[in-house]
């Protein structure tokens, strides 16, 4: 690991919000199920990956040179902007009539967090390998990646259970998650 430097290893841990997310994935489908037809879903589906694809490709052709220089600030209105996706989907429930918009927004947001943390990812490994080592330092992030998705799925199959039905709860694990996530990425951003 010497081959890593110390921003590297201080990347927060992102498994809280992922399990919340495949906490909102199944209250959404409960949802789904009890109000939707299979047409209006797939509708809904196929205009919320359609707009994610247009966005991907408006976000990159305006802001694509941005992302290299000043690759910790986008980095961190990434993840803002991730956070701020969960938000839209723990409110997509409240809001049932307004599903296919809350849906497309997240979609939206999603697609500038995929092309600015794919593109700041870059800059960021390209800075973090020392010795020539690029492509050593991004399997090693990739497997970094892997270790927090694998964790955030255990987190979400041990946690669904105990927080379904608890929206109280689910808001607060949102914000206490949201609020933790924010400070760790800013200081990286500042450091």
């Amino acid at each position: 690991m010497d081959a890593v430097t110390e921003g590297l290893k201080r990347q927060p841990p992102r498994a809280l919000l992922y399990a919340n997310d495949v906490v909102l994935m199944a209250e959404n489908k409960e949802l789904e199920e009890k109000t939707a037809s299979a047409l209006a879903a797939s509708l809904t589906w196929l205009a919320k990956d359609g707009l994610g694809m247009i966005g991907r490709i408006t976000f990159g052709y305006f802001k694509g040179t941005e992302l290299d220089y000043d690759c910790k600030k986008w980095r961190l209105v990434a993840d803002i902007l991730n956070d701020l996706a969960f938000f839209v989907d723990l409110l997509s429930p409240a809001f049932s009539g307004c599903f296919f918009v809350c849906a497309c927004t997240s979609s939206l947001l999603r697609c500038v967090v995929g092309v600015a943390g794919g593109a700041t990812r870059t800059a960021i490994t390209q800075h973090q390998a020392r010795r020539n080592n690029l492509a050593d330092v991004a399997s090693k992030d990739g497997s970094q990646e892997t270790m927090v998705n694998v964790t955030a799925l255990i987190a979400s199959l041990i946690m669904l259970p105990l927080v379904s039905g608890h929206h109280t709860l689910i808001w607060f694990l949102f914000m206490v998650g949201f609020q933790t996530l924010t400070q760790e990425n800013f200081k990286f951003v500042i450091l």
